[in-house]
């Protein structure tokens, strides 16, 4: 039987309902009946920001049964609600293409911050210092859309080109992300950089080599913060294709970073500080996957 709680909430200007569904089913009833004037809540970091909305409902999901991580088919399963710590902690992912998801998780803020950043929320906020989208694009991930009228499976590179908060239509709402299992054994690295430890990130790289003996049959590579959204550099990852690793290939990639993205304006330093941050990030991560 589907229940829900309804709890009243003044943080938000005029917010007047507050709703918990237990099940998937119910939720998506809800955002239906809803359509336009209900937000989403997974861990509640991206509404933390909103002062002022048109909206009149929250939907909070932490009990429709989207925190798993599992095994199904050629994927690894992790639904939307699944928090950064569950991430970090899980059995599952550990060893999986060098526990990139792990690492990624991890440099979420602090522990107070994982244990609320939610998957679907990090993807769908499009926050520029996102951890997670790096490294899922690298990984080749696929993100399934849920609604009462059925689902729908989107890349998750065209997701996020697309703007999740446009594309994700009104009734729908991200079940869970897909990491294909042929990933499984791809050596990867991710590596971040800010002025402080507590500080956004100002550069993200993830990258991810896929070898055939000593030869990269595919290079994936991936930078977020720096720009928005976060996007693969295949410009970069192509130059390494087919080939056998040296240190000429990973510097020419490197120095190719910016073939098919454009920072974003940060008021911290320069843009020429920035750019030479992601191709320095670009080579190490390079570097540590063909070792």
């Amino acid at each position: 039987m589907d229940t829900i709680e309804r709890v009243g909430i003044t943080v938000m200007r005029g917010i007047k309902d507050f709703l918990v569904p237990n099940s998937l089913d119910y939720a998506l009833k809800l955002l239906d009946i809803n359509q336009g004037n209900a937000l989403v809540l997974g861990g509640g970091t991206h509404l933390a920001l909103v002062k002022n909305s048109s909206h009149e409902i929250i939907i909070d999901i932490k009990r429709a049964g989207l925190g798993y991580i599992k095994e199904e088919n050629n994927y690894i399963c992790i639904g939307s609600a699944v928090r950064a710590v569950d991430i970090i902690n899980c059995d599952l992912l550990k060893d999986f293409a060098g526990d990139i998801l792990q690492n990624a998780a991890s440099k979420i803020g602090s522990p107070l911050t994982q244990n609320l950043v939610t998957v679907g929320g990090n993807i769908y906020s499009m926050f520029p210092w996102s951890n997670l989208p790096p490294a899922m694009l690298v990984l080749g991930a696929e993100v399934v859309l849920t609604s009462q009228s059925g689902s729908r499976k989107v890349s998750l590179e065209e997701l996020l080109k697309a703007n999740p908060r446009t594309f994700v239509k009104k009734d729908e709402l991200i079940k869970e992300v897909l990491i294909p299992k042929s990933a499984k054994n791809m050596k990867t690295s991710y590596k971040t950089f800010s002025t402080t430890e507590n500080d956004y990130d100002m550069a993200i790289v993830a990258a991810g080599l896929d070898f055939d003996g000593k030869q990269c049959k595919k290079a994936s590579i991936a930078v977020g913060a720096a720009v928005s959204p976060a996007s693969l550099l295949k410009t970069s990852g192509v130059i390494l294709e087919g080939k056998e690793i040296t240190s000429e290939l990973i510097k020419e990639s490197s120095e190719k970073a910016f073939s098919d993205v454009k920072l974003v304006k940060d008021f911290r330093t320069s843009q020429e500080q920035i750019e030479a941050t992601v191709k320095t990030l670009v080579k190490r991560t390079l570097e540590e996957c063909s070792k």
